[in-house]
């Protein structure tokens, strides 16, 4: 069976872990195996555009009517059920955080749309910018009930992601597939050409670079970062913080607030906000200690990649998954500490040098994107099989 078409249901098409995990396993694969469409409700350009193009994937964008919530779901639904009901697509592949009214109806409509293999993927494990304020835990409750009862299979990185996503029941049982997040493990090993280039290029000088990479989201507790990064300051005078990422439709006066907030904490000059970069290896590669205080993390990818790149690794401890710790250079400290043991244990960790990475270790082999397009292939095949259904080209 080769040549199968799955369609990705995701919002938006920017650099982020989700769209990361679709791209690097999709370049793995020969199109001859599979290929992607993707579905969006937003439209307009997006990262990842000129690589879905050139890979023959097709893109749809189905975009709610305005108006109140409510409205704006009874559209979606309604535009998702004539589009599904065109029997395109045996499989349809959802991409979900946390479990909500958006989703729900998703699947509610790909169900009623006779698409036969409903998978749903959790890339979560709460603390996420949500809506809906006290009647959130309710909505997470009745929507988590309605997807597991009308998809087919489910899908997550670690055990911490499908409990969020699907609850206990289905994260043990055999309709769950484990599939970590992909990464080409090469891409990110350090270059010191890259870091001699991006030092130069930003002026960094000799200075202890402490970063993070991730988007500027409430989950990845960049306000706290910034606390810790202040309390280092007044234990080292010549590091500097450097966060790398793009900014979050949904909370767009983060990235303000947040340069605010280090223009208060008197860490303003000494704070980078590097905004989005395709040369994360770069970015890494100048770094000196990887910085980690997520509220929630399904896994963690950024910190796979630096740990890929040798760097050593404070993160928050009972927030992200152990998972996580593939080289063991990864410092576990919990939010609850003060800011100020956050910045000793960074301290701490600028005396180790990079440790050296050797990409055909077990640990590293089971990230390795080779290794986890052969299981989405399989997985693909697998169900195609059971249902009983041919692969359309």
């Amino acid at each position: 069976m080769s040549g199968l078409r799955v369609l990705q249901f995701v919002n938006v098409l920017d650099r982020g872990g989700v769209e990361s995990f679709l791209f690097n396993n999709l370049g793995a694969l020969t199109r001859e195996e599979v290929n992607f469409d993707f579905l969006l409700t937003r439209d307009q350009q997006e990262a990842y555009d000129a690589l879905a193009r050139s890979y023959g994937c097709g893109k749809f964008c189905l975009i709610p009517a305005g108006g109140s919530p409510i409205r704006r779901y009874i559209s979606l639904y309604r535009q998702l059920l004539a589009f599904f009901r065109g029997g395109a697509y045996q499989i349809i592949h959802f991409q979900s955080n946390p479990p909500g009214i958006m989703a729900t109806a998703s699947v509610l409509a790909a169900w009623r749309g006779g698409i036969p293999i409903r998978v749903l993927h959790s890339h979560g494990a709460g603390g996420e910018h949500a809506s809906y304020g006290l009647l959130r835990p309710l909505l997470t409750v009745v929507c988590r009930f309605v997807n597991t009862s009308l998809c087919t299979d489910f899908m997550a990185p670690t055990r911490l992601a499908a409990e969020y996503g699907f609850g206990k029941r289905i994260a043990s049982g055999d309709r769950c597939t484990y599939i970590h997040n992909a990464v080409v493990p090469e891409r990110f090993l350090f270059s010191p050409e890259k870091r001699a280039q991006y030092r130069a290029s930003l002026s960094l000088g000799e200075r202890f670079v402490v970063g993070t990479v991730g988007r500027f989201s409430e989950v990845k507790n960049y306000s706290f970062l910034l606390r810790v990064f202040s309390e280092l300051c007044k234990k080292n005078d010549d590091a500097l913080l450097m966060i790398v990422g793009g900014d979050v439709e949904r909370e767009p006066d983060l990235r303000k607030n947040l340069a605010a907030e280090a223009e208060r904490l008197g860490v303003g000059e000494r704070t980078v906000f590097y905004g989005e970069s395709d040369d994360v290896q770069g970015m890494l590669s100048a770094m000196d200690v990887f910085l980690f205080p997520s509220r929630s993390e399904a896994l963690g990818i950024a910190a796979i990649e630096a740990q890929l790149n040798g760097l050593q690794v404070v993160a928050a401890k009972n927030r992200i998954p152990p998972e996580l710790d593939i080289t063991g250079a990864v410092h576990w400290v919990g939010l609850e500490e003060p800011p100020g043991v956050w910045a000793n244990t960074a301290l701490a960790c600028r005396t180790r040098s990079r440790h050296a990475i050797h990409v055909r270790d077990e640990r590293i082999q089971a990230y390795d994107v080779r290794n986890t397009a052969a299981q989405l292939l399989a997985f693909y095949r697998t169900r195609l099989g059971q249902a009983g259904h041919e692969a359309r080209i």
